[in-house]
């Protein structure tokens, strides 16, 4: 019986194994990349070492919707040789983190960005990476900020998400 209880103690639940392979998002904000000079900023405190993925969310609401957005944001698919065939719509952003180390702030990346990478979607958005970017426990400022017009994009819902990333 003492067995059984030890091993109890080292199980984990359904729902915090599926948090473990799922991380929730470190931070989602709204972001109006489509508009040239838009800014997102968030505070963001890591808890533990790990690499972050720095994505752009593009909402759909409905079958009809998810087919006009598909074509603009590309299909994520590469040729034999690795070259990628349909990556959409360029998003150029730049992207600038921030490390507070006690009252001097370090700058861990300050970067733009052009050719966003499809990560993939969701029932309701989908995925663009920006970067995926190795932090240790700490806090950080963190800023997108949109270089281009993107009129393609006017309208569509755009969340800039930040969470543990499942690769590298």
């Amino acid at each position: 019986m003492h067995i059984l209880m030890a091993m109890g103690a080292f199980m984990a639940s359904p729902r915090d194994i599926f948090f473990r392979l799922f991380p929730p998002p470190a931070a989602v904000v709204p972001f109006s990349a489509d508009r040239n000079g838009s800014t997102a900023e968030l505070m963001l405190h890591v808890s533990r070492d790990a690499p972050y993925s720095f994505e752009l969310k593009l909402g759909f609401d409905g079958e009809v919707a998810r087919a006009r957005l598909q074509p603009l944001v590309g299909d994520g698919r590469y040729s034999p040789s690795g070259v990628r065939l349909n990556n959409g719509i360029p998003i150029p952003v730049a992207l600038k983190i921030t490390r507070a180390n006690g009252t001097a702030k370090v700058d861990i990346l300050d970067r733009e960005f052009s050719d966003l990478e499809f990560a993939g979607f969701t029932g309701s958005s989908f995925i663009k990476t920006i970067t995926v970017v190795s932090l240790r426990t700490g806090d950080y400022k963190v800023r997108v900020f949109s270089l281009r017009d993107v009129p393609e994009f006017h309208g569509v819902p755009i969340n800039f998400d930040v969470h543990v990333a499942l690769r590298k």
